[in-house]
């Protein structure tokens, strides 16, 4: 009797036992699945250490790459909210030479220069007048763990261009770093990424490239082209001596107004500086428009050539590494 008691009772125990990692296993199984249901619908406290999806969804948060679980989620992702983890990190940090240190808090909070481009680029006419697009960068030169700010804005005038760019990747270095990035129904569209990819960083000019379908002419009749923006990025060295911008102005508001514009400088800038230099234009609605010389002397031409020459202010900025300098003309209607 014993012995049956005791077997009866070891028997109810493997079953328990059994039982009980089953019971755990299945809640684990649960929780996994609501888990990641309860992820499209719930904010985390601490978004930064919560990657849990190779894409993020659109919510106000950030999340990591790390895990890639199934989609599950009702709302599209959007690319623009991906941060890129470190290696065997279970948390999304940003770091410069193997020091893990935070080096923009943008990331994880509201950028307000981004959020008040956006809004003047929404607002632009869909015919605006530039040559088929133009992107550029809120700065002209980056480091490492940097984010970079990327604007772009299609000429939707033409009906070709406006039917065939429904959405752009965006590409640093050859490396996309924002894919399929939507275009406004005005032609505009914005994102942003973080250099975070020391394959594709380096001290010298580095440039973002999107490719879009144009309209193709008997003078390019590829039907894809290319908008590129350079700047710089890494250690590049500073001037010893600071310069500054001339800009000459001749003629009468509402004539034919001459414009040029040079470096002024007390020491005599090497080839080098000058080919590192990214100079770059501003027109009065905040478009950005890289220039293609240190001087100039006939900047109305050009500016005519890569739109139009409207009334208002522009700003010329050169920028040599951490150091900038802007200044700016205005052009005035005839009184």
């Amino acid at each position: 009797m014993r012995i049956s008691a005791l077997l009866l009772s070891s028997s109810l125990l493997v079953i328990v036992m059994i039982s009980l990692v089953i019971s755990t296993n299945a809640g684990n199984a649960y929780g996994s699945i609501t888990a990641s249901e309860n992820f499209c619908g719930q904010f985390p406290t601490h978004p930064e250490c919560t990657g849990w999806r190779k894409i993020p969804i659109t919510d106000n948060f950030w999340f990591c790459e790390y895990v890639d679980l199934p989609s599950v989620c009702n709302n599209p992702p959007n690319p623009q909210k991906e941060i890129f983890p470190l290696e065997a990190d279970y948390c999304c940090r940003i770091y410069e030479d193997n020091d893990e240190t935070l080096k923009d808090m943008s990331l994880l909070y509201y950028d307000v220069v981004f959020k008040d481009t956006t809004k003047k680029g929404r607002d632009l006419p869909e015919a605006y007048p530039i040559n088929e697009l133009v992107v550029w960068t809120d700065r002209d030169h980056y480091k490492f763990g940097d984010r970079v700010n990327v604007y772009g804005k299609f000429d939707f005038g033409d009906p070709v261009i406006k039917k065939a760019n429904k959405s752009v990747d965006i590409l640093f270095n050859g490396n996309k770093v924002v894919p399929n990035l939507a275009v406004e129904p005005n032609g505009w569209f914005s994102g942003y990424f973080n250099i975070s990819d020391p394959r594709f960083y380096y001290s010298g000019i580095s440039r973002i490239d999107v490719t879009y379908f144009h309209s193709p002419t008997s003078y390019d009749p590829d039907i894809r082209a290319i908008a590129s923006y350079k700047f710089t990025t890494g250690g590049i060295q500073e001037p010893k001596d600071p310069f500054s911008i001339k800009i000459s102005l001749d003629g009468e508001p509402g004539t034919h107004q001459r414009i040029s514009y040079e470096i002024d400088s007390k020491s005599a800038l090497s080839l080098h500086q000058k080919t590192t230099i990214v100079p770059r234009l501003t027109n009065p609605d905040g478009i950005v428009f890289a220039l293609p010389y240190v001087s100039m002397s006939n900047l109305e031409h050009y500016i005519n050539k890569i739109s139009n020459f409207q009334t208002g202010v522009y700003t010329i900025t050169m920028t040599l590494g951490d150091f900038n300098i802007s200044e700016t003309f205005e052009k005035k209607n005839k009184k």
